[in-house]
């Protein structure tokens, strides 16, 4: 469920500190969760709320996996963003844009836990998700020990913390607050654009500039144009670089995918 569906509900949270005895400790909090033997007593928000200095204190190292959803989590429960140090999925896609970055197969592949995951889509009793919850927070904190460094090894780390993190946390303040837009102005945007369309459509010489067989036969049936490439099945090339190409003979073929 979307952090802002009405049926939303944080019903646990971990933490690891890395500086507990010089060693990984994992607790795991329940919150809104039906076995949780507190729930009559404090809920949730109370405890969301006996951190807040903590979670937005700038100082006080957090990290994330996937911070722009657990943080959206815990400002739906609590009313407050936490203040986000280091996302280990940032950090996995800007180490490697082309591996996965979830959280499961980063900690599988690069510290070999064994698989942890459950069907977030059902219902699980308390001690399961605690211990799935736990397990969460101590791969992250791990691969937070070693993303820092493999991104200082890549010279990445200042570009990291100066750029990727503080665009996250803009990002989420987007996401929670919105941003002011002027209705009329919005409206009067959009029937521009309308009608700069419609005028773009009237010139168009194919139909649909997006149809490969369209655009093949008025480049080469109807203009006769060289055919400069071919397609690995023998048919003349309509990519972006022989349209360039063409452009020279043709200026009006300029845009035509843009």
């Amino acid at each position: 469920i979307p952090w802002w569906h009405k049926d939303f509900r944080v019903k646990s949270i971990a933490f690891t500190s890395t500086s507990y005895n010089d060693h990984n400790a994992t607790f795991a909090v329940p919150l809104n969760h039906p076995e949780n033997p507190y729930l009559k007593t404090w809920t949730g928000v109370f405890f969301l709320n006996c951190i807040q200095d903590i979670m937005q204190d700038p100082l006080a190292i957090k990290v994330a996996h996937n911070g722009i959803y657990d943080d959206l989590a815990i400002y739906r429960a609590a009313g407050y963003l936490p203040y986000c140090n280091f996302d280990t999925m940032i950090a996995a896609h800007l180490l490697d844009e082309n591996r996965p970055k979830g959280l499961k197969y980063l900690g599988r592949t690069l510290l070999g836990f064994a698989d942890w995951d459950i069907d977030a889509k059902k219902d699980h009793p308390l001690k399961n998700l605690l211990y799935y919850n736990a397990c969460d927070a101590l791969v992250t904190a791990d691969l937070k020990a070693r993303f820092e460094q493999e991104l200082e090894g890549q010279g990445l780390t200042n570009y990291f913390k100066s750029i990727c993190m503080p665009t996250l946390r803009a990002l989420e303040g987007i996401v929670a607050n919105g941003i002011n837009v002027d209705s009329i102005i919005l409206q009067e945007r959009l029937d521009h654009t309308d009608a700069l369309g419609g005028m773009t459509r009237l010139v168009l010489p194919v139909k649909n500039p997006a149809s490969t067989p369209q655009l093949r036969k008025w480049l080469y049936d109807d203009l006769g144009l060289p055919i400069i490439k071919d397609t690995p099945t023998g048919e003349p090339s309509t990519d972006e670089e022989t349209l360039k190409r063409l452009a020279r003979f043709r200026p009006d073929v300029t845009g035509l995918r843009d």
